[in-house]
């Protein structure tokens, strides 16, 4: 099984897991996260070892990859401002221990992170993408301190506009359900509301 055949495959994988999810996605984008149950969902620390250890030739050979539902440099954005007094070292350990609970998809590459040439409509590219140009300003950018002992200053995107910009973007994206599990598991982590 190659070529599109392959990405119906995985499609069809994917929305046996997120579909129920549809439910839980308000009709004004906004999501009741009682709906969500995160143990039907599979994690990404699931999904990238069936990537890298089980079939990494094959998988990288057809162009599939594992999508955090939350991107980690937003978490670690998140794990700042609920914890101001941490260390770079402190959030970066903190985001090690729960980054690979967090739900995941088997995506092509193209849809998450997009080629030079076919990249617009990615997630990555969504939610990275200036406001002026469609999309909803949240790029990654450094900001943690080089010494891992030193408190950052704060970082650069406040949690509402993180919560806002993802929302926005799954929906963009043409999955908003995707978004309530996202949602759930930053509930879950204690970085949401």
């Amino acid at each position: 099984m190659v070529g599109a055949d392959l990405f119906k495959v995985v499609d069809r994988f994917m929305d046996d897991f997120y579909s129920p999810l549809k439910a839980a996605v308000r009709p004004d984008g906004t999501y009741d996260l009682s709906l969500v149950d995160l143990n039907r969902i599979p994690k990404i620390g699931d999904i990238m070892a069936l990537k890298y250890v089980t079939f990494p030739e094959r998988l990288k050979h057809v162009g599939l990859a594992g999508h955090h539902v939350d991107p980690k440099y937003l978490v670690k954005m998140l794990i700042a401002e609920k914890n101001p007094t941490w260390t770079a070292s402190q959030i970066e350990a903190r985001l090690g221990a729960i980054a690979n609970d967090m739900p995941g998809l088997l995506v092509h590459a193209v849809d998450h992170t997009g080629t030079p040439r076919q990249g617009s409509a990615s997630f990555h590219s969504i939610l990275s993408r200036s406001t002026q140009n469609g999309g909803h300003g949240l790029r990654p950018v450094k900001w943690l301190p080089d010494d891992p002992t030193a408190i950052p200053t704060g970082p650069p995107y406040s949690s509402q506009s993180i919560f806002d910009g993802l929302r926005q973007a799954y929906a963009d994206w043409g999955r908003p359900e995707v978004g309530a599990a996202a949602f759930k598991w930053f509930e879950q982590a204690g970085l949401y509301p």
